[in-house]
């Protein structure tokens, strides 16, 4: 570039553009964070705090995409004050204990706990996973070893048929909390599961029934059937009283942590599930159980 006269000017455009760039991007930086913060805000106002799940904070007790805040069932969790019994729910994989989890908090308000920190579980509506002590209404645990039955002082015992309860867990393994596996995950990987899985069913539940504290059975199917007098049954063992909203709200909000309807086994899947083989595995399991227990009906439904 000349100047007038025809003297070469030179400019340092390397410090031109050290300058702007300090000068710019403080400026470019406070546009991100408002352009974000708006966001944020834009999706709270929509969708109340599904996102937002802290000890104590309002917590919406249906969790479905799309509620806006005119649902009513909004409350705010809260531990037990003052504490109560350290109470296992207790279940083999697959057999409906994070359902069963949130049924109790639609109802109590009260928080429930986990041997276990799922941070999955702790964003969708369980502030309290990992806590395991008497300020949580019960803690969800998949382990029936004679040191962990120890730390409780009663206990629920969350039974589901071995069959349903394998192919729940196989589905969350390959699927997520409310998803399925696919037919390739079966072709490949189902074979070398459900032995072992059953096996634990059989061991878990027989284990637990030799509880030596307070103990209370829940079967799925019940949950599934008679919702209304199951729930009821728990809580009158929880030693917890709710108001006639709050059951009503649970009863008619149930569906929120339960895999999406769909035949538990589907045409695709049947050759892997309903053979000869696990037939009769699923009978040996269910009488291991039976004998650890003839006071009680084990009729699976």
């Amino acid at each position: 570039m000349r100047a007038y006269g025809g003297t070469p000017m030179h400019f340092n455009t390397s410090k031109w553009r050290c300058f702007y760039c300090r000068k710019a991007f403080p400026l470019c930086a406070f546009i991100v964070v408002i352009v974000n913060l708006s966001f944020i805000a834009y999706m709270l106002h929509t969708n109340p705090p599904r996102y937002l799940h802290s000890y104590g904070g309002l917590v919406p007790r249906n969790f479905a995409p799309g509620r806006g805040r005119d649902y009513p069932c909004y409350h705010r969790l809260r531990f037990a004050d003052p504490p109560g019994l350290v109470t296992a729910l207790a279940s083999a994989p697959g057999s409906g204990n994070t359902w069963v989890r949130h049924l109790l908090q639609q109802a109590t308000e009260l928080m429930t706990g986990s041997m276990y920190d799922d941070g999955f579980l702790k964003m969708a509506g369980f502030p309290a996973e990992g806590v395991n002590n008497g300020s949580v209404l019960v803690v969800k645990t998949h382990d029936g070893h004679p040191d962990v039955r120890r730390h409780f002082q009663r206990a629920v015992l969350l039974l589901r048929h071995p069959r349903d309860a394998v192919l729940a867990e196989f589905n969350r393994l390959h699927g997520g909390h409310v998803g399925h596996a696919k037919l390739k995950d079966f072709e490949e990987r189902w074979e070398s599961f459900w032995p072992g899985a059953l096996d634990y069913w059989a061991a878990f539940n027989t284990d637990w029934l030799h509880f030596q504290g307070p103990l209370h059975v829940v079967k799925y199917e019940d949950l599934e059937l008679r919702l209304n007098a199951t729930l009821r049954d728990l809580l009158r063992f929880l030693e917890v009283s709710v108001s006639a909203q709050d059951f009503d709200c649970a009863l008619k909000n149930n569906g929120n942590f339960r895999r999406k309807k769909r035949r538990k086994v589907t045409n695709e899947t049947k050759k892997f599930v309903l053979t000869e083989d696990i037939r009769r595995r699923v009978a040996k399991s269910e009488e291991a159980v039976r004998l650890a227990d003839n006071e009680r009906n084990w009729a699976f439904l």
